[in-house]
């Protein structure tokens, strides 16, 4: 009997741990913290008027550090950073994917730009945040 009540204890714990693995933020790291300025500096850069292979090139490289930042979080199980940077990701694979399409005008990239600042500048602060 005791076996069963301690086994059902363990199995309870053990379901409540992983559970609030998902609703308490990570802790600091210094390597989610470089990559995501990186990742800001890289968006407000952005220049709309440049050529559109430049442009795609330059997007490009801002989809590898995001994709370093997912990989690196999700092998870390910081599951906070890979809910925030999701939205961010759709965002900017939607503006990869309309350049490869359709093309891209100037207004279109600059609201899918100021976008991609805003959200960026809302992941940095809560990577940044945490202590």
């Amino acid at each position: 009997m005791k076996k069963s009540i301690l086994s059902l204890l363990l199995i309870i714990s053990l379901t409540s741990c992983s559970t609030l693995l998902n609703i308490l933020p990570s802790a600091w790291d210094s390597n989610q913290a470089k990559v995501i300025t990186d990742i800001r500096q890289k968006t407000i850069q952005i220049n709309c008027k440049k050529d559109v292979a430049i442009l795609k090139a330059n997007l490009n490289s801002l989809h590898n550090k995001v994709e370093w930042l997912n990989l690196y979080s999700e092998s870390k199980r910081t599951n906070d950073v890979l809910q925030m940077t999701s939205i961010y990701n759709e965002t900017l694979n939607d503006m990869i994917k309309r350049i490869e399409t359709k093309g891209i005008s100037n207004s279109y990239c600059e609201n899918k730009k100021s976008i991609l600042v805003e959200q960026s500048s809302m992941i940095s602060k809560g990577i940044q945040s945490r202590n």
